[in-house]
């Protein structure tokens, strides 16, 4: 079979499309944001580091056996359930793709981050620390923060970058916050992580699960509008959309609600990171 340029690309924008709105977007203007000084080349620059890694995560995620049924059932559009791409083909590109993602780390100066996403990715998916919902929350603690810092050190160019106290503690910061609310992205899934039978949170909690969305969810707002100094307006609208996040999550619960609270989530996750730089930003307007 001839090779097809445009239909290979499309394959790869369809693994990860679905995690365009959830990682791509809030880490790249995550680590633009944390970075000292950017421009638009770097912006470009951090796009792609942080897509191809996402790649690496999405293409060993979706060719694992457990991976695929699921998909036809939650997402029979991606590329292994559709029959655009073979099994062996994708676990040939996943392999692939580890070294490709480390040396471009390497070439970014951001070779810990790289390493971090690498072994996380890994363990995550081919040693199923995802099936339970403690290991599968850490390490999307650990790979958002690996995320985090990638995208920052890329943002900040070739130059040496110089991290303040302030913005190591917002790192920190958005690595707890992944922690104790990620589980936000499993409410959707419940259908088909029972058939991988995975112990996702939403699983063996139902109940406490979305309690715990309508407690954190403000909670870690109002803990950032006051260690950060937010003012009236910007607490009232980052406590104001999680309140009603943490509302949507406890009381709608078809799975198309919880698709689009989760949603709204990221958007309320990319408003929670960045915080404190724009609190920053407005005191120094």
């Amino acid at each position: 079979m001839a090779f097809e340029p445009f239909a290979f690309v499309e394959n790869l924008f369809l693994f990860t499309k679905s995690d365009i709105k959830t990682i791509l977007i809030p880490i790249t203007v995550f680590g633009c944001l944390s970075a000292p000084s950017t421009g638009f080349a770097r912006l470009l620059h951090t796009i792609a580091w942080v897509w191809l890694n996402l790649l690496q995560f999405c293409v060993s995620n979706q060719s694992l056996p457990d991976s695929v049924e699921e998909d036809v059932r939650n997402k029979p559009w991606r590329p292994i359930p559709a029959h655009r791409v073979s099994l062996l083909a994708a676990r040939k590109l996943r392999w692939a793709l580890l070294p490709l993602c480390l040396a471009i780390s390497l070439g970014y100066h951001v070779g810990y981050p790289g390493l971090a996403l690498a072994l996380g990715i890994w363990v995550n998916n081919e040693l199923a620390l995802d099936s339970h919902w403690i290991t599968r929350n850490l390490c999307c603690a650990l790979g958002y923060a690996a995320f985090n810092a990638g995208a920052t050190y890329v943002a900040c160019g070739p130059r040496t970058c110089h991290l303040g106290s302030t913005t190591v503690a917002t790192h920190v910061n958005a690595a707890l916050i992944v922690l104790t609310t990620i589980h936000a992205q499993d409410f959707e899934d419940i259908a088909g992580d029972r058939l991988s039978k995975r112990k996702t949170l939403p699983i063996v909690y139902p109940y406490a699960s979305r309690v715990s969305m309508a407690v954190a969810l403000p909670a870690w707002s109002i803990a950032i509008c006051v260690i950060w100094g937010a003012t009236a307006l910007q607490a009232i609208v980052l406590t104001g959309l999680a309140s009603y996040l943490g509302w949507r999550f406890h009381f709608l619960r078809s799975p198309t609600a919880d698709r689009r609270s989760y949603i709204i989530y990221n958007l309320w996750l990319c408003f929670a990171q960045g915080f404190p730089f724009l609190v920053q930003h407005h005191a120094s307007v």
